[in-house]
């Protein structure tokens, strides 16, 4: 909660026009600092503006919450064997990476025996990851 003296004082800047850097940096000189996103309200509401409907990408990063809602990534896990021993290869990220991942490693058994990675990775360098001159025993399964 912001104290009766920083209303005070933002209410006195924004009447003079200033933006609301320009409060901020005013409020930082004078000791009155307070989150970026709290002030963002109140001078909106002295200055009679409406939220943004997507407020989150006008705040810079630095000010941002850390409570971001994260978009679930599409997961897909390719399990078979090699020479007897079961490997498996867990991937995420997104549709088109995922699908170019799962070409190579159907192709291509990993080098460790438990794996999991970001797609877009065994795209990027796929000798690194994936055995070049193994093959599965049998054709691998893929669940997502």
């Amino acid at each position: 909660m912001a104290t009766l003296r920083q209303v005070e004082r933002i209410r006195e800047l924004s009447r003079q026009g200033r933006s609301a850097n320009e409060i901020q940096r005013q409020l930082q000189k004078e000791h009155l600092g307070m989150k970026r996103q709290r002030l963002l309200k109140y001078v909106r509401e002295f200055k009679g503006r409406p939220a943004p409907r997507e407020p989150f990408k006008y705040v810079p990063i630095k000010y941002r919450e850390r409570r971001r809602i994260r978009i679930p990534r599409k997961q897909v896990a390719v399990y078979g064997s090699v020479n007897g021993q079961s490997r498996r290869v867990q991937l995420y990220g997104d549709g088109q990476s995922l699908y170019r991942a799962m070409i190579l490693v159907m192709k291509r058994p990993p080098r460790q025996r438990f794996l999991t990675i970001g797609a877009g990775a065994i795209v990027a360098n796929p000798p690194r990851y994936l055995e070049r001159w193994r093959r599965w025993d049998e054709r691998p399964k893929a669940e997502s």
